[in-house]
């Protein structure tokens, strides 16, 4: 098992019985998720910018955070949804 997958395990039972504060039955989990995602984007767009630093404007770094903040809340509503379906799959 690799690291990442320990630590989500680990996450996923510290947070176990916690709910997010919208949305029916949401896991915490889901949150630090799509937070570590983001991070994880973030830190990859940084190095891309400065691979290519001739290619960095205002209009480029405003781009880029927009299409994390949009693969962030994708993300979330897919996770929401997996979890839901595992909800509906219990009852």
């Amino acid at each position: 098992m690799k690291f990442s997958d320990k630590v989500l395990e680990f996450a996923t039972k510290a947070h176990e019985g916690q709910f997010r504060k919208y949305g029916q039955n949401v896991p915490y989990i889901t949150h630090p998720i799509a937070v570590a995602s983001a991070w994880q984007d973030m830190v990859r767009i940084g190095m891309e910018l400065n691979i290519k630093e001739e290619d960095i404007t205002p209009d480029s770094i405003v781009n880029s955070i927009a299409q994390l903040k949009e693969r962030n809340r994708i993300m979330e509503l897919e996770l929401e949804s997996l979890y839901e379906q595992e909800a509906g799959e219990d009852i």
